[in-house]
C-alpha cells in the first residue's frame, strides 16, 4: 500500500475520475499505474500524474 485517496470526483471535461492521494513514504509515483481498492474491497487501475496535470 502506497497511500490514501482523500478526495476524489468525476471530472465531465476529462471523462475520468480525478483523486488525491496522501502518499505514506516519498517516491516518484508519476505516469505510474497502480491498483486501487475501494472502501468495500472493489479494485480498480489508476494511473498516477503528476501535478499540474
Amino acid at each position: 500500500m502506497i497511500g490514501k485517496v482523500t478526495t476524489g470526483e468525476a471530472s465531465p471535461q476529462l471523462s475520468v475520475g480525478i483523486g488525491y492521494v496522501k502518499c505514506f513514504k516519498f517516491a516518484n509515483f508519476a505516469n505510474k499505474k497502480i491498483i486501487k481498492k475501494d472502501h468495500v474491497g472493489e479494485e480498480s487501475e489508476c494511473e498516477i500524474f503528476a501535478l499540474p496535470f
